[in-house]
């Protein structure tokens, strides 16, 4: 792999995460943040090939972020409905 696809790379992991981001943020953007989960996997698995398990356990504290995220906001709007 030469640094030019390196470079492809990780900027799809950035642009990537920022789709992720911008979905916590603004929850009503669906479309960023799927864009931006495929582009973080399609970039993590390309910068490390073979190395599933290494591109795993990078994406996991994204992963427990993104449920703890979604858990507040869950009861964020179940407590919006009682008042």
């Amino acid at each position: 792999m030469n640094w030019w696809s390196l470079a492809i790379y990780a900027v799809l992991v950035a642009i990537g995460w920022a789709g992720v981001l911008v979905e916590f943020v603004r929850p009503g953007w669906v479309l960023p943040g799927a864009a931006g989960g495929v582009a973080l996997v399609f970039g993590l698995f390309r910068l490390y090939p073979g190395h599933v398990l290494l591109a795993a356990g990078v994406s996991a504290p994204f992963l427990v972020i993104a449920f703890w995220m979604l858990a507040i906001g869950l009861r964020a709007r179940r407590n919006k409905r009682t008042l």
